[in-house]
């Protein structure tokens, strides 16, 4: 990012879901239906939706989804808004999937929900908005989900990271900018035992995620108060 060749990135927390009676399935991964019990309502989903009117409207967006049955709920939901949307997942084929790679990148949908789709076939560079989802226990699938926006584009100044389950405050994962060279070690010697990442606060006037130690919140320019 500081040479140059990555994008920069904004992070807003939108919402919060509870993981106290979530189970961790034998993947690792917390079980989905707790989760979408949570975030599978219209409006739970409208919510997330009129946040992203207010801080992203107009950017190429991908959202990333429970399941198949949230992915298309999702999308259905921003049409219904105005907003042109689809949805992909694994039981459709790499040409459909393609497709509806192509529409986003000509903007003909603004908004494209995966559920375990956006691998073989997707770069859209274009895109400067992620939707968070779903909640994961992998640093590495976070890191990678929002790296789909970090790819350079003409005109694009930032990728803007709206998380709507709390996985970045509550997984700690922390921000893209908090990667360093012993998270891309190859030898275990040169790993770091375990990630750590600088302290985040949330800004109460336009819930901006920043580093703990901005007196005046770089996106909005709130001042923050005095501790």
């Amino acid at each position: 990012m500081a040479q140059g060749f990555l994008s920069p990135f904004v992070y807003f927390t939108i919402n919060k879901i509870s993981r106290k009676n979530l189970k961790i399935e034998k993947n690792g991964e917390y079980e989905k239906p707790g989760q979408k019990a949570q975030v599978n309502t219209p409006e739970y989903i409208d919510k997330v939706i009129a946040e992203w009117v207010r801080l992203a409207k107009g950017r190429p967006t991908i959202v990333f989804a429970v399941d198949i049955e949230h992915a298309h709920a999702i999308a259905s939901l921003f049409s219904q808004a105005g907003i042109p949307a689809a949805a992909v997942d694994g039981t459709m084929s790499l040409k459909e999937r393609k497709k509806n790679y192509q529409q986003l990148e000509n903007e003909q949908i603004l908004i494209l929900v995966s559920c375990e789709a956006l691998s073989e076939g997707f770069n859209v560079k274009k895109v400067s908005a992620v939707i968070l989802f779903r909640l994961t226990t992998s640093r590495a699938k976070y890191f990678q989900q929002i790296g789909r926006g970090a790819r350079l584009w003409p005109g694009k100044s930032n990728c803007l990271v709206l998380d709507a389950v709390g996985l970045i405050d509550g997984e700690k994962f922390g921000f893209l900018e908090d990667l360093t060279e012993e998270d891309f070690a190859i030898f275990e010697s040169e790993q770091r035992p375990s990630f750590s990442h600088s302290p985040k606060k949330t800004c109460e006037n336009c819930s901006a995620m920043v580093p703990a130690g901005l007196r005046v919140c770089s996106y909005c320019n709130h001042p923050f108060p005095l501790p």
